[in-house]
Parts: C-alpha cells; sequence; structure tokens
C-alpha cells in the first residue's frame, strides 16, 4: 500500500515548469486530474515571449503591451531604439510590420529584442491567437499610403487590420510619420490626419531628413 502510494504522490506531483497553474484548463491545454493545468509552448513564441504568452493568453494580466506597427519608411531600421526606450517603461512589445516594411528591419534582432515574433501577415483559418491583446499602439514610421488607407477604412494587411480595430476599440494610439513635404502637402493627406484626430489618434510628424525622433512617438502617447 505504501508503495502505491509513493507511486501516486510521484506521478500526480506538480512540474518543475513555469507553465502551470490551478486554474480550469483552456481550449488546447493539458490537464492532470485534481493538479494542475499546463500550457505547452506555442509554436514560433520566440525566447522569453512563451511566459509571457502563457501568461497573457490564459487571462493573466502582467506588464502592459504595446503593439508597434512599422511601415516601410526610410528610419524602419532603426526602430529598435523605439523598442528599447518602450520597454524601459514597462512596455512589453510586440512589433508588427507591413509587407513593405519587412525588408527594411532586422527581423531576427528584434525578436531577440522583444522575445516576440514580428508579423506581418493574417493568422491562416483555424490558427490559433499569436499575440496577446494591445493596451496601446504606436505607428512608427508612419508612412503615407498607410495613413490614407487607413483613415479610409482600408484592411488590406494586417498591420492595418490591427489599427481599424485599435481605433474601433478606443485604445491609445500615436502616431509618428515619416512622410516628405511634398506628400504632406496633399489635401487628401490633411483630410487623413484629420479624421485621425477625431477618432482620437494622437499625431506628431518626424523631420524630414534628419535623425528620426522616435521619443516623440512615447510622449504622444504618454498624452
Amino acid at each position: 500500500m505504501s508503495a502505491l502510494l509513493g507511486l501516486r504522490a510521484f506521478l500526480f506531483a506538480p512540474l518543475p515548469c513555469e507553465n502551470y497553474s490551478t486554474r480550469a484548463p483552456a481550449s488546447g491545454e493539458i490537464e492532470l486530474p485534481g493538479v494542475l493545468t499546463w500550457a505547452p509552448s506555442r509554436v514560433g513564441v520566440a525566447g522569453g515571449g512563451v511566459a509571457r504568452w502563457n501568461r497573457r493568453m490564459s487571462g493573466g494580466r502582467g506588464s502592459r503591451v504595446l503593439y508597434v506597427i512599422v511601415c516601410a519608411g526610410a528610419p524602419a531600421s532603426g526602430v529598435g531604439e523605439l523598442i528599447g526606450a518602450a520597454m524601459g517603461e514597462g512596455w512589453d512589445v510586440c512589433v508588427i510590420a507591413t509587407p513593405a516594411a519587412v525588408a527594411f528591419l532586422d527581423v531576427a534582432a528584434i525578436e531577440a529584442q522583444t522575445g516576440w515574433p514580428v508579423f506581418s501577415e493574417y493568422r491562416r483559418p483555424g490558427e490559433a491567437k499569436r499575440q496577446p491583446p494591445a493596451d496601446a499602439v504606436v505607428v512608427a514610421p508612419a508612412t503615407y499610403n498607410t495613413i490614407n488607407k487607413w483613415a479610409a477604412g482600408i484592411v488590406d494587411n494586417y498591420a492595418l487590420g490591427s489599427l481599424a480595430e485599435a481605433t474601433g476599440l478606443g485604445l491609445p494610439v500615436a502616431v509618428l510619420t515619416s512622410v516628405s513635404d511634398a506628400l504632406a502637402a496633399n489635401r487628401v493627406f490633411g483630410r487623413s490626419l484629420n479624421e485621425l484626430r477625431d477618432a482620437g489618434v494622437r499625431i506628431r510628424r518626424g523631420a524630414e531628413g534628419e535623425a528620426f525622433p522616435w521619443a516623440l512617438a512615447l510622449e504622444a502617447l504618454r498624452g
């Protein structure tokens, strides 16, 4: 009898794993009767993002989540500066790139810095959610094309879909533009900026031909 009790205690002892809790199991998780629920590591979640994923996607509230949406502007390659500053303020940063912006980025470096994959495409049908929900959004550098499409309600890529959802939900959204003087002078661009401001978006302009003022994005987010 003592041997059986010892075997039972061994089989049902909590595993030495950071991903367990006593809550009810969610879809895709494994339950050991009366002891724990364990969420296997999600494929595609980089580095330290696994622990954050399990905490946030299971309903736990860890650090605040900031989506940084990067467009195909010349300053895009320097987005690591913005990421570092945001993380220094306590944000858990997830980067979303427009399809054209991917070529501007060192994706591996960004994923190592944030602990999250860089996404630029929609999920496939039936694929589980890949990111925690955002608490706020920064768009930087924000280009002429993305701003006009966003203001017009066009959702033809994952980044624009994320922006449409963020404004619809009333999340804090800050924009730091990277648009030439010639393009900025177009009436359609002015209308788009006014449309986004009316939706509560906080907009700052990055100086053309100078060091990109990444800090303005977080200043705008703080209000």
